[in-house]
């Protein structure tokens, strides 16, 4: 029943072919031109842009639940807001890049639009009235994660279009998701050895 499912159904989202007429195959120039964006590497950036506009909304959920439970979670209230800022500023650098390459940083993808249907698991575990935070710390570590692959394999597709400079500014980015990664996780120990 699947199979025949799926070979009925339409495909995810689609590319826009606005901007992108002249897109040639990956690792075929050295510089990038506004037309010669491969379809894949538009795609992926669509995919990162659409998971940081939903990290803020995640870090803006979990501080709300955080602004709630008194001052116990005081110092890492004030982490999750530099991590919110980092994730909007990733957002901003995404949507210039996008932009650079001529295409529309609005326009949904495929990529962008099977993220955006991952992400919404994650908005109702932090956004559900039911979770404490220690629940929602548990949901941020596998969001971190993703998060970190998606980087690194931003950060491959760049240097294979040859884009450098680009490829660097998402260097800089998962340095700062490292940091997310590393901190939820810290907290997620804590969890576990305090039991709080």
């Amino acid at each position: 029943m699947r199979a025949t499912c799926a070979a009925e159904a339409d495909a995810i989202g689609s590319m826009p072919t606005d901007g992108i007429s002249g897109m040639r195959p990956a690792g075929t120039s050295t510089s990038l031109t506004a037309t010669a964006a491969s379809p894949m590497f538009l795609d992926r950036l669509g995919e990162r842009l659409a998971f940081e506009r939903s990290g803020v909304r995640l870090y803006e959920a979990l501080i709300s639940k955080v602004e709630n439970c008194g001052d116990d979670y005081g110092p890492m209230q004030a982490r999750l807001s530099h991590f919110r800022a980092e994730e909007a500023a990733h957002f901003a650098m995404l949507a210039d890049c996008i932009h650079q390459l001529g295409a529309d940083p609005t326009a949904q993808t495929p990529a962008a639009d099977v993220c955006g249907v991952m992400s919404m698991g994650f908005i109702q575990v932090l956004s559900d009235p039911r979770t404490d935070v220690p629940q929602a710390r548990t949901a941020l570590v596998a969001i971190e994660a993703a998060d970190q692959c998606g980087w690194e394999l931003l950060i491959e597709m760049a240097n294979a279009e040859g884009v450098p400079e680009m490829a660097q500014a998402f260097g800089e980015a998962l340095k700062q998701e490292n940091e997310h990664l590393s901190s939820v996780k810290q907290w997620l120990s804590e969890i576990a050895t305090a039991g709080v």
